[in-house]
């Protein structure tokens, strides 16, 4: 499977800057923003690993998916449990990890996300749209 194009929101810089790094050295192409603008485009992204920190996360998460409907969504969380994560998923989330997951599992969680995501275009014999939408 060859990198995937992966969209990193995250608040804290430090946080952001080591997660961009781990998955360009895991070979995927990355771009990264302190926080997520309506204003974003998300064409050609496979992947949007997002923090809900300090953000009205579950309607955030419920616009993304309702405009971006084929994206993988990645939500981060500094430790969510049960309903946390059940309202996440019903959301729109495809992953729930925790933010300081050890890189190897993010790195599995992606591919894992990715083989799913490629599988059902195949079975539906139909590629992924790649016109840019805005979120509102």
């Amino acid at each position: 499977m060859s990198g995937l194009n992966i969209f990193v929101v995250e608040v804290y810089d430090a946080m952001r800057h080591a997660s961009v790094m781990a998955l360009r050295s895991m070979g995927h192409t990355v771009a990264s923003a302190r926080a997520f603008d309506d204003s974003l485009l998300l064409a050609n992204t496979d992947i949007l690993m997002l923090s809900l920190a300090g953000q009205d996360g579950l309607a955030l998460l419920r616009r993304i998916r309702a405009a971006q409907p084929d994206i993988g969504i990645i939500v981060l969380t500094p430790g969510a449990q049960g309903d946390d994560m059940v309202n996440a998923y019903r959301s729109g989330a495809d992953l729930v990890l925790q933010k300081f997951a050890p890189a190897d599992e993010v790195g599995a969680a992606i591919r894992s996300l990715a083989r799913r995501m490629h599988s059902g275009e195949a079975s539906a014999g139909q590629s992924r749209s790649t016109r840019p939408r805005r979120i509102s």
